[in-house]
C-alpha cells in the first residue's frame, strides 16, 4: 500500500514540474513545409489489367471473340475483332460455316465446358471492349471435310468389306467344328462302361449302400440312353 502511495506522489511531482515549464508548441502551430526534409518518392503499382479506352458513342458495343477447336482436325483457330455484342450464337455458327464449310447445325459452341444456346447473345457472355474465348466442337457422326475430300462421309471399301465378311464366316465355321468335336467327345465318354462304374463307386461312397448306388446309377444310365436315341 505504501508503494502505491509513493508512485502516485511521484507522478504528481512530475506533472507539477512539467506544468511550470513554458509551452514549446502553440495549439495553432503550423509547420513550414519548406523547412521539412525531402521525402522519398512513392510510385503506385501498375494495375493488374489495362484500363479500356473510352468508346466512341457513335460505334456499337463490341467484343473480341477467339475461336478455337477442342479436338483435331483444327478446322478453325482465329479471332473476330470488334464483333457486335448484339449478335447471337447462331450468327457466329453461320459465320463459322461460311469460313469452314461445316454445317451450323453440326457445330457446338462452349465456354468453360458449358454449351451455349443458339439464342444467347454475345452481350450475355462478354463485356463491351472485352475478350472471350469460345471453344468449337463438331457433333458426333459428322466428319470434318479435309483438303481433297469431296464428302464428309467416306465410301466403304468393297474389297475390305468382303474380306471382313469372309473372316467372320471362317470364324463361325471354326467355332461350330469345335463345338461338334466337344459334344462328340462327351458322347463317347458316356457310352463307355468306365464312366458308369466310376459313378457307381462315387454314389456308394456318398450313400453307403451298394444296392442304392447301383439303382441310382442305373436310372441315370437309362435316362441318358433314352435321351440319345
Amino acid at each position: 500500500m505504501a508503494t502505491k502511495t509513493t508512485e502516485i506522489d511521484f507522478a504528481k511531482s512530475v506533472l507539477i514540474t512539467l506544468s511550470s515549464k513554458p509551452v514549446t508548441i502553440a495549439p495553432d502551430h503550423v509547420e513550414d513545409l519548406r523547412k521539412l526534409p525531402p521525402r522519398a518518392l512513392f510510385t503506385l503499382p501498375k494495375l493488374p489489367t489495362t484500363m479500356s479506352k473510352p468508346r466512341d458513342p457513335s460505334q456499337p458495343a463490341s467484343a473480341t471473340i477467339h475461336l478455337k477447336t477442342l479436338r483435331p482436325p483444327q478446322f478453325i483457330n482465329e479471332s473476330l475483332e470488334s464483333h457486335p455484342l448484339s449478335s447471337t450464337v447462331q450468327s457466329i455458327k453461320t459465320l463459322i460455316e461460311a469460313k469452314t464449310g461445316v454445317p451450323s447445325d453440326k457445330l457446338r459452341l462452349m465456354i468453360k465446358g458449358k454449351i451455349l444456346g443458339d439464342s444467347k447473345t454475345l452481350s450475355e457472355i462478354a463485356e463491351d471492349g472485352g475478350e472471350v474465348t469460345i471453344s468449337v466442337m463438331v457433333t458426333g457422326g459428322y466428319t470434318v471435310p479435309t483438303a481433297g475430300s469431296s464428302s464428309s462421309t467416306p465410301l466403304p471399301d468393297t474389297a475390305a468389306v468382303a474380306e471382313a465378311v469372309e473372316k467372320v464366316e471362317t470364324a463361325e465355321e471354326a467355332v461350330k467344328m469345335d463345338v461338334d468335336n466337344e459334344v462328340g467327345d462327351v458322347v463317347k465318354v458316356l457310352e463307355g462302361d468306365e464312366f458308369w462304374t466310376d459313378l457307381e463307386v462315387f454314389l456308394r461312397q456318398k450313400v453307403g449302400k451298394e444296392e442304392v448306388a447301383k439303382e441310382v446309377s442305373g436310372i441315370f444310365r437309362q435316362a441318358w440312353g433314352n435321351r440319345s436315341r
